[in-house]
């Protein structure tokens, strides 16, 4: 942010074992650019962050285990 230039976005896992997870770091990221663009990973599909990740502050989630044609058509359609 510092040189004009954020990230275009970020995934963060739902849980961190020892560590903060991603509905609080997207809380925190959100305190510095409000426009974040912001997606949750988890393997524990039932989770409410995850069925409702648009209510968390999410624009998007990705399932575990992560495979690459989801995670591209994911990616693809928060970044349009």
């Amino acid at each position: 942010m510092r040189t004009g230039s954020g990230y275009d976005a970020v995934i963060l896992d739902l849980t961190i074992p020892g560590g903060q997870g991603g509905v609080d770091v997207a809380a925190l990221l959100r305190a510095v650019d409000p426009a974040v663009v912001a997606m949750v990973t988890s393997g524990y599909a039932d989770d409410d962050v995850l069925t409702q990740y648009e209510k968390h502050g999410f624009r998007g989630r990705i399932r575990k285990p992560v495979g690459l044609t989801a995670l591209s058509v994911e990616l693809a359609r928060v970044m349009a």
